[in-house]
């Protein structure tokens, strides 16, 4: 909000930008005189600009591998008294990490959420008239759709993350599954 108001300020104003925007005319005014003199930050912010130089040399003098607690450790031998919760917010904010042992993580989430998902092979299209006669080799139970199981992918594989959001989950209440039962026997 601060970059915000000084792209403007020439054309509006502080005050009346600053009735707009959920921001003080005070507020905006000290972020002005803190970087104009940092000795005029609140002390955490000051000891945290410090400790934030210390943390980096520390993790650089170690390549890079000492990881949160490791840093910590290596502070206080070195006479610089300070949290580890203190040091781990601030590693955090830098973006400074250890080096993990053992395997990666693996995950069952995608790691690029923007990247598109595989095409499902049924895409819904059923064209059997009955479970009995759909000439799968799954059971008739499991061929829940009033019109049959649908097309045969491979042979007789289909498609199971289809099948489970369409037939096992039906939105019109279990109707579905009593009309299945009954034609097939059941």
């Amino acid at each position: 909000m601060i970059e915000f108001i000084d792209d403007h300020r020439e054309s509006y104003g502080v005050e009346p930008i600053c009735r707009i925007l959920p921001i003080a005319p005070s507020t905006y005014y000290e972020h002005k005189a803190r970087d104009a003199k940092p000795d005029r930050a609140p002390p955490r912010i000051q000891r945290d600009r410090w400790l934030s130089a210390e943390i980096q040399r520390v993790w650089e003098e170690n390549f890079g591998v000492y990881g949160i607690r490791k840093v910590w450790r290596q502070l206080h031998r070195e006479a610089i008294p300070s949290a580890r919760c203190t040091v781990e917010r601030l590693m955090r904010h830098m973006g400074l990490r250890g080096v993990v042992r053992g395997k990666p993580v693996r995950t069952t989430v995608p790691q690029i959420p923007t990247r598109p998902r595989r095409r499902t092979w049924c895409d819904g299209s059923f064209s059997q008239r009955s479970p009995m006669r759909c000439g799968c080799r799954i059971s008739p139970m499991m061929c829940l759709d009033p019109d049959g199981c649908g097309k045969q992918l491979n042979g007789h594989k289909h498609d199971w993350n289809t099948f489970v959001s369409n037939k096992m989950f039906p939105t019109k209440g279990s109707s579905l599954l009593r009309e299945s039962m009954s034609r097939s026997g059941g």
